[in-house]
């Protein structure tokens, strides 16, 4: 069954991106390693672009998720967004490392519900890489909280 809220939605991110990808081609790209000011707009109208063809596919397919409740379709971004109000908070104190690896850890719980393991270990390796790459290649300055003495 086409869903048509699917597709305008993904037509307009497509032009929303498409638009993105043009102005920030006007700007300096630099490149990954010393990045410029149209590096981060270009990677990202890239990658909306293709998530909105994704799902331009698979609404003209006919394929959407469904859902068990319709009081289901808002838990799991409230958690998303609870998680992100906490993480906020916490980030100075905890510091990137551990406040990222919790997030992420419940970000990944959220949408795969059927172990703890796998999530945790993927959100602390995702994390320490993630701070490799910002903070020792990059040269960005992260909060290291309670990981002062040891990082």
């Amino acid at each position: 069954m086409l869903k048509y809220g699917n597709v305008i939605a993904s037509i307009f991110f497509i032009i929303f991106s498409s638009a993105c990808i043009i102005l920030s081609l006007k700007l300096p790209l630099g490149t990954p390693l010393e990045p410029m000011p149209g590096f981060v707009p270009l990677m990202v109208g890239i990658f909306l672009l293709f998530i909105s063809l994704i799902l331009l596919v698979h609404a003209l397919r006919g394929k959407e998720q469904k859902m068990d409740k319709m009081g289901e379709m808002w838990k799991r971004p409230a958690w998303v967004v609870a998680g992100l109000l906490v993480y906020s908070f916490v980030l100075d104190f905890a510091g990137y490392i551990i406040a990222t690896s919790l997030l992420s850890c419940l970000i990944l719980r959220i949408f795969s519900p059927n172990s703890w393991w796998k999530p945790i270990a993927i959100a602390i390796a995702a994390s320490i890489a993630s701070y490799l790459l910002f903070y020792g290649l990059l040269d960005v300055n992260l909060p290291k909280g309670i990981l002062q003495n040891i990082i």
